[in-house]
Order: structure tokens, then C-alpha cells, then sequence
């Protein structure tokens, strides 16, 4: 049988299968009798079909067939995977955050890094020398195309790579809480979880032990905000804005 080598960073880069997930595909491997979708490699690395090579391992009489990409660096690679993955699963709203956010970061690193990239037409580079006000407009112009892919404004996009970083940030100290964020089965809201990409180890720990045990975390002030409640907090500044816009005395019973 044909060795294929398993890269970690390359494994861990998608969100894992469900335990229910997987053995359906297991399932339907054995059914079939062969793998019809190709492992796809990339210098004999696995990019794609890390699960259906652990079910070919379990089973080596099972027909395979791979297919070998050229890709510029690994950046492109991992583009090229979530790309693949956000059009083949049926995903959570946190799990399809996550992977546009990743694949906004892929995109601005490969070839250079800079933002400017296959997708970023018409821009003179200059490295360092880049004003920030270019560097804003490539950087718009990445995320801007995405948006256009996937039906979502710019912001939506750079906010979710926020959210990405913030989710590597928890599971770098516990997978389990990551996990349980990408499944939608914590109550905690992607803004609170983005801004663990800037917080201390500490406070990272303390966030992901209390998703692990089914609690909203909390920061050193106070309680994070459900999203329920932020709802409500936005209902209520978009209530002031037009009570003020209106130029008129307001009574108590209007502000009830």
C-alpha cells in the first residue's frame, strides 16, 4: 500500500468529524467498497482526506486513487482546504466563522504576505516602504473578495479571522473547550471568544475551564455578555439614537 505522510500542522488545520460524522463515512466506504473521492497531497503530504486514509489504514484492501497539487506555498494549501471544506459539510455558524477567518489568513500570507496576492490586482508593492493607507486598501481588497464569495461584508470577514485567532488562542490550552465553541454548544458569543487572541494565558485558562464546564466565562469585571443581552444593549442604543435624532423632550415614559 501506498505511504502517504501525515503532517500535524496540515491534520489539525479542519475542525475534526464528529464521532457520528465519521463512522458514517466509515460506513459508507465499506458499503461502497472503495473510496471514490481521491486523498489529494501536496509534495506527498495529505491536504485533504485525512479520514478517509485513517479508514483506507483500518481496511488496506480498500481501492484508492490519490491526486498530487501544485500549490505556490502552504498558505495556498491551507486556502485550498477551507475553501473545500466550507462547500462540503454541513457546518455551525462557529464552525463556518472559523474557516472564513482562516481562509482570509491564508490568503494574505501566501506569496509574500503583504496582502497582495493573486487576488489583489493593480497594486505597485514596495515592502516596507507601503503606506498604511495601501496597506488598509489591500487588506480591504482581500477580505472585500471573500466577502463576495461567501455573501458577507468585509468586516464580517476580518472579524471572523478575529474569531479564528481567538479560538486557536483556547485551543492551544484545551481542544475539548474549542471543540465544544465550533459545535455551537457553548453559550458564548464569538466577540467574547475573539478577544482571547489578545489575552493573558491566564485569562485564556479561565475562559476555556468555563466552557468546559457548561458556564458562561467571566472576566475580572464582571460577567461576559450573552448574546441575547448584547441583543438587547443594541436595541436599546438604536432606541436612544432615534429618541435624540428627533429633537424633542422625552419624557420618562418614553424612555420605559
Amino acid at each position: 500500500m501506498i505511504e502517504l505522510k501525515i503532517d500535524k500542522e496540515f491534520k489539525e488545520k479542519i475542525p475534526p468529524l464528529t464521532d457520528a460524522e465519521f463512522e458514517q463515512l466509515r460506513e459508507n466506504i465499506l458499503s461502497d467498497g472503495e473510496v471514490y473521492e481521491p486523498i489529494v497531497t501536496w509534495n506527498g503530504v495529505i491536504v485533504d482526506g485525512h479520514n478517509r486514509w485513517r479508514v483506507i489504514q483500518e481496511n488496506p484492501e480498500i481501492p484508492f486513487r490519490t491526486k498530487e497539487m501544485d500549490f505556490a506555498d502552504k498558505w495556498a494549501a491551507f486556502e485550498w482546504m477551507y475553501r473545500k471544506q466550507l462547500g462540503r459539510r454541513n457546518l455551525t455558524e462557529q464552525q463556518k466563522a472559523y474557516m472564513i477567518g482562516k481562509m482570509y489568513e491564508a490568503r494574505k500570507n501566501t506569496q509574500g504576505g503583504t496582502g497582495a496576492n493573486q487576488y489583489t490586482v493593480g497594486k505597485e508593492q514596495t515592502g516596507q516602504n507601503v503606506h498604511s493607507a495601501d496597506r488598509r486598501e489591500q487588506r480591504n481588497g482581500t477580505s472585500g473578495e471573500i466577502g463576495k464569495e461567501f455573501g458577507i461584508d468585509s468586516k464580517t470577514v476580518r472579524r471572523n479571522e478575529q474569531f479564528a485567532k481567538g479560538l486557536d488562542a483556547i485551543a492551544d490550552v484545551s481542544k475539548e473547550a474549542a471543540d465544544k465553541i465550533l459545535k455551537g454548544e457553548s453559550r458564548v458569543a464569538k466577540s467574547d471568544v475573539s478577544e482571547m487572541r489578545e489575552a493573558t494565558s491566564e485569562e485564556v485558562k479561565e475562559f476555556a475551564d468555563a466552557v468546559n464546564r457548561g458556564e458562561l466565562p467571566k472576566k475580572r469585571d464582571g460577567n461576559w455578555a450573552t448574546r441575547e443581552v448584547r441583543d438587547r444593549y443594541g436595541k436599546i442604543k438604536e432606541i436612544a439614537h432615534q429618541m435624540g435624532n428627533e429633537q424633542r423632550e422625552t419624557s420618562f415614559d418614553d424612555v420605559l
